[in-house]
């Protein structure tokens, strides 16, 4: 439940402000390791999987020249830390699909 929240305020955020500050990665990432020590249902295999998405997005971003923005790619390794590789790429796919 935490993650929805945290996501909706980061897209919030994006969309007002046009920009995300570092700390707000800082919050997802002591809430991703939260859950990983609390809810410990994924592997290091899933997480480092979902990661390497956002990791791909980021060269994405790079090459494009921000077509798709560093926050988001950010976002999205942070999604794939949290949910995995194949929740991840399921919900990459459906968005930019």
């Amino acid at each position: 439940m935490w993650a929805v929240i945290f996501f909706c305020v980061c897209s919030l955020w994006d969309l007002h402000m046009k920009k995300l500050p570092i700390w707000l990665f800082g919050v997802g990432t002591i809430g991703v390791v939260l859950s990983y020590i609390f809810c410990n249902d994924r592997t290091l295999l899933d997480i480092v999987g979902g990661t390497g998405i956002g990791g791909m997005c980021l060269m994405i971003s790079k090459v494009t020249n921000e077509a798709l923005g560093y926050g988001d790619s950010l976002l999205i390794c942070l999604m794939g830390s949290y949910k995995g590789f194949f929740t991840t790429l399921w919900i990459v796919t459906a968005a930019f699909g």
